[in-house]
């Protein structure tokens, strides 16, 4: 049971450490596009 624990435990933190970073570039991307979006919106506006 205990073996069993850790394992899962284990292969939560892998799959967290590889899913957590791309979601932050995600978001990162998604907002830098966005202000660029406003800067290129408001030199023509």
């Amino acid at each position: 049971m205990k073996n069993w624990l850790c394992r899962s435990t284990s292969t939560a933190v892998l799959t967290y450490k590889r899913c957590v970073p791309r979601l932050v570039n995600s978001l990162l991307f998604s907002k830098l596009n966005f202000v660029y979006l406003l800067l290129i919106y408001s030199e023509y506006a």
